[in-house]
């Protein structure tokens, strides 16, 4: 049955079946790499990565906000950058699944079973009407289903926010007040929050929706990310 199924995307959607490294098959329908280029992404070993940044462990002491514990699948370069722009600006919604299959690979064998609900870092109502989806909330409830823990939209991005990446770090520690707020506040409390995010950078943002669900109730913080 998986056969035929990779059969018919693979002539209904050809970007799909096809390497974006080399053009030519790639592994399956959830990832457009073959075999040889997929293993140039150099996925981090959360045993040796920080828990501020998720990061390959650098000694001393990290920048990141504290969070709780971060981690994160790869370094955003290469490959790994070239599918998650697919993703988020090309319309590749296909790869929210290849996406939460990574994360439960490591969430199995590290943290599944102290984690208590899965959410995520929330666009704007602006961004997801440009956009046509929120590409975090995807990850999260696809990869609630793989893991089988419960999924929960706990928070609403209220304003139209700059996008981070066109911000300096000062920049993006300013101006919060009022942009967040809690759905469904009651399912959170004294719950392992796990929230899933796209891209870590400074950390910012991440910082302000586990504060928020912090001060909601929540009692331990958890945030997973595709790259930093």
């Amino acid at each position: 049955m998986l056969a035929l199924r990779d059969a018919f995307f693979s002539v209904m959607f050809p970007d799909i079946a096809t390497c974006i490294g080399c053009k030519r098959k790639a592994l399956d329908i959830t990832f457009p790499l073959c075999s040889d280029c997929h293993q140039q992404i150099e996925y981090y070993d959360p045993k040796l990565a920080c828990i501020r940044c998720g990061r390959s462990y650098h000694g001393g002491k990290c920048p990141g906000p504290n969070i709780g514990h971060v981690m994160a699948l790869a370094p955003y370069r290469g490959y790994w950058k070239e599918i998650i722009n697919l993703y988020k600006f090309k319309n590749y919604r296909y790869l929210h699944k290849g996406f939460s299959k990574k994360i439960s690979q490591v969430l199995k064998s590290n943290l599944k079973a102290e984690i208590d609900l899965i959410t995520y870092v929330p666009v704007t109502d602006k961004g997801l009407k440009e956009r046509g989806f929120d590409q975090s909330h995807l990850i999260a409830k696809h990869l609630s289903k793989e893991i089988k823990i419960p999924f929960a939209a706990l928070l609403h991005k209220n304003d139209d926010r700059p996008p981070q990446r066109s911000l300096d770090r000062t920049e993006r520690l300013k101006g919060w007040e009022g942009v967040l707020s809690l759905n469904q506040p009651d399912k959170l409390q004294q719950k392992h929050i796990l929230i899933i995010d796209d891209i870590y950078t400074t950390g910012s943002t991440l910082y302000q929706c586990s504060k928020k669900l912090k001060a909601g109730g929540a009692k331990k913080i958890t945030a997973f990310t595709l790259a930093n």
